[in-house]
């Protein structure tokens, strides 16, 4: 018995100590932070990402409003949603602006999500009312289950806010995205085609959506920029950094223009039908006189 115990106990040890070192394999993983390649421990840029940018430089000269913004108007553009910093890697030396996002429940769970929350709170409300009066037990239990769907809810845009993390580089900007896996999007500043703008809500803040060539999302919404506050102070910076200026040829219409160009073609059509039965009236007349 005693041997049967020893054996257990050493399965047991080496299970932890198995299980130890693959946590801290895990920890250990060092990803370059524009492609995502494994790294070396300490490094932030793996080799084909720095020739890249490198040689972008060695071209084309450094990014100025990268290089020369200041640390103190980075400061003033960060707010209670947007953090906004400047970074230069030691190792290779190249400069970039980070944006990170602050998670707050009320604002990203609730009132930027309004709809969803809704819709969830009158689903519980339906199905409450109707099993309340079959089974109080039942009832109770929907109040747990709405409990743990609200919970996990919350848990999920926390993950994405805080998970969300957008640099910008000298030629491009790298949008990572770490939920259940990590998610790198990349846009190139030579083949952005327009810049649109997207609003959920009025009260909501602006979502920014790229379109590039050969990388038209649906309706040119390509990688996004969410929830970006205080647009009036941002949009020089981000003008400057990829040197956008008007939507170039090529760039697809939004929802929001396509419905626009459709409603002033329907409000045309009807003045000119007005018009026309106008014009049909006045013969009348004149035939008559």
């Amino acid at each position: 018995m005693n041997k049967k115990n020893d054996i257990r106990e050493q399965k047991t040890r080496t299970g932890r100590k198995n299980s130890k070192k693959n946590n801290e394999k895990k920890v250990e993983i060092n990803k370059c932070i524009v492609c995502g390649r494994e790294i070396k421990k300490g490094e932030k840029l793996c080799t084909k990402c720095y020739n890249e940018i490198r040689k972008y430089e060695t071209e084309n000269g450094k990014n100025v409003y990268i290089e020369n913004v200041s640390d103190e108007f980075l400061e003033e553009l960060s707010n209670n949603y947007n953090h906004y910093e400047k970074k230069v890697d030691e190792k290779t030396g190249i400069s970039y602006i980070e944006m990170t996002y602050v998670y707050n429940y009320f604002r990203d769970n609730l009132i930027k999500n309004i709809d969803i929350t809704f819709i969830v709170l009158a689903l519980f409300m339906i199905l409450i009312s109707k099993m309340y009066e079959i089974n109080i037990i039942l009832a109770f239990l929907m109040v747990i289950v709405y409990g743990v769907v609200c919970y996990f809810k919350n848990e999920y845009y926390k993950m994405k806010r805080k998970g969300t993390v957008i640099r910008f580089f000298a030629n491009m900007m790298i949008k990572s995205t770490k939920l259940v896996i990590d998610k790198r999007e990349k846009v190139e500043y030579s083949k952005i085609l327009d810049i649109k703008q997207y609003k959920k809500f009025n009260f909501l803040p602006t979502t920014l959506f790229f379109e590039e060539e050969g990388k038209t999302g649906f309706f040119g919404r390509g990688v996004s920029i969410e929830d970006v506050y205080k647009l009036d102070e941002f949009a020089p910076l981000l003008v400057g950094i990829t040197g956008y200026t008007e939507p170039k040829g090529g760039a697809t219409k939004t929802v929001e223009e396509l419905l626009k160009e459709s409603f002033v073609t329907i409000k045309n059509s009807l003045l000119n039908e007005k018009d026309k039965d106008k014009d049909k009236e006045n013969r009348k007349k004149c035939k008559k006189s």
